[in-house]
């Protein structure tokens, strides 16, 4: 199994960037709507193309977000901004390859946790628990589950 998974790795494809068409269809579909909702209404394109209305409504908007973000918040999302636009999604034997990874990772720190405490019952609360009064699913006066064991 694990030679077989190796060898699609081998053959599969990498994960490249190519453009998010929901997005890019999303802001076409938003200036759409804006221009044609005015051309419905007798209005003219001059009438949003001015550069002084636009400096106002971004330059505030802008301004607006930067006074309620953290500056490292800001730069983060400066620096993502281009996978806004693009899509970089992984193989999906790329993805299964880092799931097994995490998987194995995870039973060897299990496996090495158990070995220090001992054998682990999920069922059983330690006696000097301050839980230890209340049922299996953490109810005082639980003990219908406590005297079945469900």
């Amino acid at each position: 199994m694990a030679e077989q998974l190796k060898q699609g790795l081998e053959k599969g494809k990498k994960a490249s960037a190519r453009p998010d068409f929901a997005t890019v269809g999303g802001i076409l579909l938003a200036f759409g709507g804006i221009v044609g909702g005015l051309l419905m209404e007798g209005g003219k394109i001059k009438d949003i193309s001015q550069l002084t209305a636009a400096f106002i409504v971004l330059g505030g908007t802008f301004g607006a977000v930067m006074v309620s973000t953290p500056i490292r918040v800001l730069n983060g999302a400066a620096l993502r901004l281009i996978h806004v636009l693009m899509d970089n999604t992984q193989s999906p034997d790329a993805v299964i390859e880092e799931l097994i990874g995490y998987a194995t990772k995870a039973r060897k720190k299990r496996a090495s946790v158990a070995g220090i405490r001992g054998p682990r019952n999920p069922g059983s609360i330690p006696a000097q628990s301050p839980h230890a009064s209340r049922g299996r699913h953490g109810f005082a006066g639980d003990s219908q589950h406590d005297a079945t064991g469900d």
